[in-house]
């Protein structure tokens, strides 16, 4: 059977073949949210000191950054969930999830 898992095929190739890097999975991307934190805190700092608008605008600021933030992480995660799932016919190359 000519059929066989992404991953599987992937760790066998040796290192300087071309289709290793066609076949390496997708970067994962780690969500960092201490900035989003610190742009929250900052937020409701300005607010309590004065600057309601400017303060409501970084703390919206802060949680719309987190909201990208996380979206991009988990699409990351989805992407390398369905690399390990691929499969690749060995014939005629054509990659699937079953």
């Amino acid at each position: 059977m000519n059929i066989e898992k992404v991953a599987h095929r992937w760790k066998s190739l040796p290192e300087g073949s071309p289709a290793k890097a066609e076949l390496a999975p997708p970067e994962v991307v780690k969500a960092k949210y201490l900035g989003v934190l610190a742009a929250m805190v900052g937020g409701f700092w300005v607010m309590v000191s004065g600057g309601v608008l400017l303060g409501l605008l970084v703390a919206v600021g802060g949680l719309l950054w987190g909201v990208f933030t996380s979206r991009e992480a988990s699409a990351s995660l989805a992407a390398r969930s369905r690399w390990s799932r691929e499969v690749i016919c060995l014939a005629c190359l054509h990659r699937w999830v079953p």
